[in-house]
């Protein structure tokens, strides 16, 4: 069967010609003269917003500049000097202050002080919360600069210091001299000045030559300057003068209104959108007449055709048309002319076409069979393929993450009990990529997974998400459980005392110095440790034999693990008759609470001797916080109130 090509109609063919002549060269010289307009405006954009920050620059260094020398010539009048240390001449001196005010441009705070940094005189301040602040005691430790005869500039931020502002500024301080500075080493300053600018002082003092939607921020200099934006620009001022000992420096920020300063350029382009829509819509209607001008000449070629080529009557056809253009008519003859030849050639061109159709059919048939038998090779032979692939993968990866859990299991023994939560965390978000995995020693929240030591007895407790696993990645999840339990088991078998059952001085060492650096770390907020000796053990052992010792020894222990401490406290036997308690997340109030627990519970405590004898359980006890000590020196300290605790014992027995 032959394929048809595409046609394209010569109406639309000649309405796209022309609307592509009327209308591409409007785009572009719209777009060159929007373009244009639009470099220019932003180039005086960039020029402005350049005048801008010189203004605002200008501004700020005249005017620190004429506060600096202002205080330069108050800092070395004599009347100033007299009034700063006489309260006698405070109308006078007031007026001074008023006429100090007037010189400058910027509003400010003013202090002065006396050589006993007393406050005497300010205005549009407070006395007390300046006396009381930290900024004054800032500038008291700068008394060797101000001692050598030069001022110096800080930055502060309290509020109340002024009497309308942020709460954050800039302080000029300098010394009161009644004399020539000569170069000597020191000086006695006679009094101080001190002059605070708020930033917000210093905003309202430029914000006439910035836009309504703009403001300006002031901060302390930062060694990394901020980085400029589209609405957000950083400069750094930097302003020397004589009269201080280091150049004031001060940072701008800068927040910028895209909005104001772009305006007429919005403005331009919707002007040029307008002019283009009206250029537009006069192409429309140009091309509208030129295609109902050629419209019912081409219709009347198209009938002719369709007509013929449907096998119409020639009458259909034959009606009276005025053509326009003589190239047309001249085609509808030849159509006409043509059209009973080419019904000869159709005629024959039929019978040709059946036998090759025939042929064509019985070809694409057989080919369709071939297609198909290949198309199903081809895919048994992928399908194939890739499950060999993915077994092979699945067998690699297998291997590779046994080997990994068996590496992994050989660091148990580096890391330490404490250190091995974080550890199991860290291999089995490497070993499974779990996006949350958590171990614990206890039960908590979440946890769904129990590790099963050898009787059946848990010894720590998993969480993970995601919660399924594949088959093969179960089989591994459950040898590294497996191995992970058993190393736990054996553990805590070397952490136990088998005397008591409870933890042992190793685990209490590892215990003690975790606990130590979970404080350092901010991890816990404090702990506190007990420290308890057993009363007239070595007497027992001596006069009725270590079984009767053993039975003190471990009713002692019981006594020690049945308060209501029991979930927080873990017991440590360190020694013969010697127990030691860790209480991590324990205030100092819960620490006596327990305290008086211990020594309620030894109260009438008794274990009885083979003959029926009973022996009175007693034991010392010493106690530290550490909110009180530091950790590396509790131990011995709650020692040595224990042994006085056992030494008053035995002097009252």
């Amino acid at each position: 069967m032959r394929r048809e090509l595409p046609t394209i109609n010569i109406r639309v063919a000649l309405i796209v010609l022309v609307a592509s002549c009327t209308l591409l060269p409007l785009l572009y010289l719209s777009h060159y003269f929007i373009d244009t307009q639009v470099t220019f405006l932003q180039e005086q954009k960039t020029r402005q917003l350049n005048n801008t920050d010189s203004a605002v620059l200008a501004t700020i260094r005249t005017d620190v500049t004429r506060l600096l020398d202002t205080v330069a010539l108050y800092s070395a009048d004599r009347f100033v000097i007299q009034a700063t240390n006489n309260i006698f001449y405070s109308s006078p001196m007031q007026r001074k202050i008023n006429d100090f005010i007037g010189l400058t441009d910027i509003d400010a705070t003013v202090y002065f002080a006396d050589r006993g940094w007393d406050i005497a005189y300010e205005a549009s301040g407070s006395v007390y919360h300046f006396e009381n602040s930290g900024l004054i005691k800032q500038i008291r430790d700068q008394q060797a600069i101000l001692s050598s005869g030069l001022g110096f500039t800080l930055h502060y931020q309290e509020p109340l210091l002024v009497d309308a502002g942020e709460g954050r500024g800039v302080a000029f301080v300098a010394p009161l001299l009644p004399f020539t500075l000569e170069k000597v080493s020191q000086y006695e300053p006679q009094g101080y000045i001190i002059i605070l600018i708020d930033y917000k002082s210093l905003s309202s003092r430029v914000k006439p030559l910035l836009l309504e939607e703009e403001s300006i921020e002031f901060r302390p200099p930062h060694p990394i300057p901020s980085v400029d934006g589209d609405s957000v620009l950083s400069r750094n001022l930097t302003i020397n003068h004589p009269t201080i000992s280091q150049p004031f420096e001060l940072q701008l920020i800068y927040s910028l209104s895209d909005t104001a300063r772009t305006e007429q350029l919005t403005v331009y382009q919707n002007q040029m959108r307008r002019v283009i829509g009206v250029v537009f819509l006069v192409s429309v209607a140009l091309v509208w007449l030129v295609n109902h001008l050629f419209s019912r000449q081409f219709s009347r070629i198209n009938q002719v055709v369709l007509e013929l080529s449907r096998g119409g009557e020639a009458s259909a056809i034959n009606r009276p048309f005025k053509y326009v253009f003589s190239e047309l008519r001249n085609i509808e003859r030849l159509i006409k002319a043509q059209r009973s030849r080419i019904s000869l050639q159709v005629a024959e061109l039929k019978s040709s076409n059946l036998k090759l159709e025939e042929a064509n059919i019985t070809i694409a048939n057989k080919n369709q069979q071939l297609e198909t038998f290949n198309a199903r090779l081809e895919e048994q032979v992928v399908e194939k393929t890739k499950a060999l692939q993915q077994t092979l993968n699945r067998e690699a990866r297998h291997s590779k993450m046994l080997d990994l859990i068996l590496q992994n299991i050989s660091d148990f023994s580096s890391i330490g009990y404490r250190g091995l939560p974080q550890l199991v965390q860290d291999q089995l978000t490497m070993l499974f990529e779990f996006e949350v995995v958590k171990f614990t020693y206890q039960r908590h929240e979440g946890s769904h997974l129990e590790l099963l030591s050898s009787f059946d007895k848990v010894q720590g407790h998993i969480s993970h998400k995601p919660l399924l696993l594949k088959d093969e990645e179960q089989v591994l999840m459950d040898i590294y459980c497996q191995q992970l339990a058993s190393w736990i088991e054996l553990e805590r078998i070397g952490r136990c005392d088998g005397l008591t059952h409870s933890l042992n001085r190793l685990a209490f060492d590892d215990d003690f110095n975790y606990l130590k650096q979970k404080l350092e770390n901010d991890e816990i907020g404090q702990f506190a440790l007990v420290v308890i000796d057993i009363n007239g053990l070595k007497p027992v052992n001596d006069h009725y034999g270590h079984e009767l010792g053993d039975k003190l020894i471990i009713a002692c222990c019981k006594l020690l693990q049945n308060t209501s401490f029991t979930n927080v406290a873990n017991v440590y036997r360190v020694g013969g008759d010697e127990f030691v308690m860790l209480l991590p997340d324990v205030s100092e109030g819960e620490l006596h609470s327990l305290q008086r627990q211990l020594e309620q519970a030894q109260m009438g405590a008794e274990v009885f001797d083979e003959a029926g004898h009973a022996h009175r359980v007693s034991f010392s006890i010493g106690v530290v916080h550490s909110d009180d000590h530091a950790p590396n020196d509790m131990f011995q300290i709650a020692d040595d109130e224990m042994y006085r605790s056992k030494h008053r014992y035995y002097h009252q027995a």
